[in-house]
């Protein structure tokens, strides 16, 4: 979903604005792996 974003972002937004969405997906897929790994 990240990448599709950064493809079709739109161009007038900031590239600190892409990098700090691109840092909370990442945060976000961190905690889905750590919450499933508890469900094991």
């Amino acid at each position: 979903m990240q990448a599709k974003w950064r493809e079709h972002s739109n161009r007038d937004t900031p590239e600190h604005v892409r990098d700090q969405a691109e840092l909370w997906a990442g945060h976000a897929r961190t905690e889905l792996e750590w919450a499933k790994s508890l469900s094991k």
